[in-house]
């Protein structure tokens, strides 16, 4: 008996006018040549080899972007990074679009945390963002904190990009090879401001940009995830005695305020005082911003560029027209009589 596929084929290939009977009246099977299903065989073997060599050069394709190895998506030439694929639809975002949806992770595409209550994206191949334990975390010994690239570790431990900049070990924002110091990174979008973007805004925190502070009244920005500026409660606070006696924010890497050993400390030997800016030094030593009058070594007061004898600091409003001390209806100074 002849299978379905070949006897069409026979059909095609051998046609025969008559079917021959048998003396009782039944139909005897056709006779079909034994070189037929050879050629069926060989024509699928054909089309094997020719796929192939397709299939390789379509998983071979590389971004055409100069120096970049990843693989190109559709027809564009380019990564994801460099434009390549399906791009996310939120007006002005050049993002790539994530999973089946039309945005990105930051405007709602992908997979989301499935932390009651946030709305992040998942990381990696875990139900959960980064925030709430998702992602590949740091290797690094008791350390808690989510890895960054290739190297399985945090930013504070080496994680991730960094600074090309010489002897700076913070890590590289965006493409630039920079940190936000020293000019990577989006910087802010106000007049001669060359101070980093915060979040997704145009400005740094001064000049409006970030999450700000949701207490009545205040402009600052928030700090950390809190809801709040350091000056209300936001950000971490001093863990000295072990937390809960000292009301002041914690200072640089360190988890005590600037009076407690946080922050960074002058470089000075035998000084316990706190560097001030981008100095290594304390405001006696030399650091921290200082009064630009010819001559002068002392240290600018306030957010004015000279100390207290050259103009800087508060000045007094004793009598100034915008000022309630010194102005009355001078009864108090009219003598008797």
């Amino acid at each position: 008996v002849v299978s379905s596929s070949y006897a069409s084929e026979a059909t095609y290939a051998f046609p025969f006018s008559k079917i021959p009977r048998q003396e009782n009246g039944t139909l005897s099977s056709p006779v079909i040549s034994s070189t037929m299903p050879a050629s069926v065989k060989s024509s699928v073997a054909c089309t094997s080899v020719v796929t192939n060599p397709q299939q390789r050069n379509l998983n071979t394709k590389t971004c055409q972007f100069p120096g970049c190895g990843k693989g190109a998506r559709g027809a564009s030439g380019h990564c994801i990074a460099h434009g390549g694929g399906r791009r996310c639809q939120k007006p002005g975002c050049q993002k790539g679009a994530e999973g089946r949806t039309i945005y990105c992770k930051a405007h709602g595409g992908g997979r989301r945390c499935e932390f009651l209550g946030c709305t992040k994206s998942a990381e990696g191949r875990t139900d959960h963002c980064i925030a709430h334990g998702g992602g590949r975390r740091c290797s690094n010994d008791g350390c808690s904190r989510a890895a960054r690239g290739r190297s399985g570790l945090c930013i504070r431990h080496g994680g991730g990009k960094r600074c090309q900049q010489e002897k700076c070990t913070k890590s590289a924002e965006g493409h630039s090879g920079l940190c936000i110091s020293h000019g990577g990174g989006r910087r802010c979008q106000f007049p001669e401001c060359a101070k980093g973007a915060q979040g997704s805004t145009k400005f740094c925190k001064a000049h409006g940009g970030g999450k700000r502070c949701t207490f009545l009244g205040c402009t600052k920005g928030a700090e950390g995830s809190t809801p709040y500026c350091k000056g209300h409660g936001g950000g971490k606070r001093c863990l000295f005695e072990g937390g809960g006696v000292c009301p002041k924010s914690v200072h640089g890497g360190t988890q005590y305020c600037v009076a407690h050993g946080g922050g960074k400390r002058c470089a000075i030997s035998d000084c316990t005082k706190s560097a001030r800016g981008r100095t290594e030094y304390c405001v006696r030593h030399g650091g921290g911003k200082r009064c630009r009058f010819d001559g002068c070594v002392k240290s600018a007061q306030g957010s004015t560029d000279f100390c207290k004898a050259h103009g800087g600091g508060k000045r007094c409003s004793w009598g100034l027209p915008d000022s309630s001390f010194g102005i009355g209806d001078g009864s108090c100074c009219s003598s008797e009589g």
